[in-house]
């Protein structure tokens, strides 16, 4: 049995993550020296391509909608804001570097 201190590397059901503030966080997070690690002894670009050619289409149009949003930029959303209250949006412009 693990210690409270340490991390635990077992499985979680489909859906099941760690809560913090609201919002999901993955079970057991990833040092970027390890990310690195892992990719380099694989060929990204055939796992993606697998990923994109795969029999699951809800994998393929996720892995579509990350790599176009890495890409382009994730895409404006809608703020909603109502109030019965005038408010004031102040903008300041600078010019930089002349």
């Amino acid at each position: 049995m693990p210690k409270s201190s340490e991390k635990s590397l077992q499985a979680r059901p489909r859906g099941a993550h760690a809560i913090t503030d609201g919002k999901t966080s993955p079970a057991v997070p990833v040092r970027k020296a390890t990310a690195e690690q892992v990719l380099s002894e694989v060929d990204e670009i055939e796992l993606w391509e697998q990923l994109l050619t795969g029999t699951d289409k809800r994998i393929a149009f996720n892995a579509l909608k990350y790599l176009t949003d890495r890409r382009d930029g994730k895409a404006a959303q809608a703020v909603s804001f109502e109030s019965k209250k005038p408010f004031q949006v102040q903008l300041t412009i600078e010019m930089l570097g002349k």
